[in-house]
C-alpha cells in the first residue's frame, strides 16, 4: 500500500500500487469524440506519456473529461494526465453526494500515479468551472499529504459563495451543447428527460460532428449523466455559504479580457464577483496573465496551446 509520495506521507490509505500498475496498459474504448487514452486508474487517464518530468494533470470542467488538453503535448515535454468522471470510464461514482467526496477520488488517483512514476510533485490545470474543480482537487491532495506545486487556472468560475448555479439535466444539455457545438441547444418543450441524450446525439449528427448511431446515443447519455452529476455537485457546493478559497495553494491565474461580461450575463454574478480581484481569492497568485477574448475562446485556446504567451509561461513553470 502506498504510504508516501515524493517523500511526503500520505495521510490516508490509497489503493495498492500493484492494482494500478496492472491497469496502466489497458485502454479506454474509443468514444464518439475519439478519446483513446491509456487507463492509469479509476478517474485518471494518460494523454501524453513521457518518461521524465513533473506530471501535469488536467482537471475537466463539469462535462467530466479533459481530453481537450491533449494538444498541449506539442507544447510541453512533461507527462500529461487527465482526470475523468469515472462514470465515463467504468460507470461509477454517480453516488458521490458532495463535491469534496468526488474530487478526493481524483486526488487519490493523482497521488497514486505520482507514486508509480516516482514523481516528486505534480501540477494541476483547470478552465472555467474546471478551475473550481482543480482548486478543490488541490485541497483534497493537500489533505492527503501532497499539494500540487502550482495550479493553473484558466478564467475560473468566480469563487465567491454562496453563488447560484444552474443544475439538472436541462442545464447539462445547455452546457454540453455549448461546449460541443458552440450553441445553446434547447430541447423541445415536450421532450422527456430520458430522450435528452438521443436529442443531443441527433443534433451532433445534424451538425456533422458524429454519425447518429446507437454508440453515439449511448455516449451522449453517459456524458449527460456525468455532466448533470458534476453540475449538481458544483451547484450544491457553491450554493453553501463558506470561504471563497479554502485551499491556499499557489496559483498561476489566466483571465479573459471579457471575463466580467461573460459571468455577469451567464451566471448573474455582480461585477465585483466577476472581477479579476475576486478571482485572485483562489489562492496565492504567483503569476497572472490577461488574454484578449471571450471566456470560452480564452479557455479553449489556452488549453490547446494556441496562446503563445500562456504556452511559454506553462513550459517555463513545468521545467522550473
Amino acid at each position: 500500500v502506498l504510504t508516501s509520495v515524493g517523500g511526503l506521507a500520505v495521510n490516508q490509505t490509497l489503493p495498492p500500487a500493484s492494482v494500478a500498475q496492472g491497469q496502466r496498459a489497458e485502454a479506454i474504448a474509443s468514444t464518439a469524440d475519439g478519446l483513446n487514452a491509456t487507463f492509469i486508474s479509476e478517474g485518471l487517464v494518460c494523454l501524453s506519456h513521457v518518461d521524465s518530468g513533473i506530471p501535469l494533470t488536467c482537471v475537466p470542467s463539469v462535462n467530466g473529461r479533459a481530453d481537450g488538453y491533449r494538444a498541449l503535448a506539442s507544447t510541453v515535454d512533461n507527462p500529461i494526465y487527465a482526470a475523468i468522471h469515472p462514470h465515463l470510464q467504468v460507470g461509477s461514482h454517480l453516488h458521490a453526494a458532495a463535491l469534496e467526496e468526488f474530487v478526493d477520488a481524483w486526488a487519490v488517483a493523482i497521488l497514486l500515479a505520482c507514486g508509480i512514476a516516482q514523481a516528486q510533485a505534480f501540477f494541476l490545470i483547470g478552465a472555467s468551472a474546471g478551475g473550481l474543480l482543480a482548486q478543490q482537487t488541490a485541497l483534497a491532495a493537500r489533505n492527503r499529504g501532497l499539494p500540487p506545486r502550482l495550479v493553473f487556472l484558466l478564467d475560473p468560475l468566480p469563487p465567491t459563495r454562496p453563488l447560484s448555479l444552474s443544475a439538472g439535466p436541462l442545464a447539462a444539455v445547455r452546457y454540453l451543447s455549448t461546449l460541443l457545438f458552440e450553441e445553446a441547444f434547447q430541447p423541445p418543450e415536450e421532450a422527456e428527460l430520458a430522450d435528452l441524450g438521443i436529442l443531443l446525439a441527433g443534433r451532433a449528427a445534424e451538425l456533422g460532428h458524429t454519425p447518429f448511431t446507437s454508440a453515439s446515443v449511448l455516449e451522449r447519455q453517459r456524458e449527460l449523466r456525468a455532466t448533470t452529476h458534476l453540475l449538481d455537485l458544483a451547484s450544491s457546493f457553491m450554493g453553501r455559504a463558506g470561504p471563497a478559497a479554502e485551499c491556499k495553494c499557489q496559483v498561476c491565474l489566466v483571465v479573459a479580457s471579457e471575463r466580467e461580461v461573460f459571468f455577469m450575463n451567464e451566471t448573474g454574478c455582480t461585477r465585483e464577483q466577476s472581477s479579476i480581484a475576486t478571482a485572485k481569492l483562489y489562492g496565492e497568485i504567483i503569476e497572472q496573465l490577461e488574454v484578449s477574448g471571450s471566456h470560452w475562446s480564452v479557455c479553449a485556446r489556452c488549453s490547446t496551446g494556441d496562446v503563445e504567451e500562456f504556452s511559454i509561461l506553462l513550459h517555463r513553470w513545468l521545467n522550473h
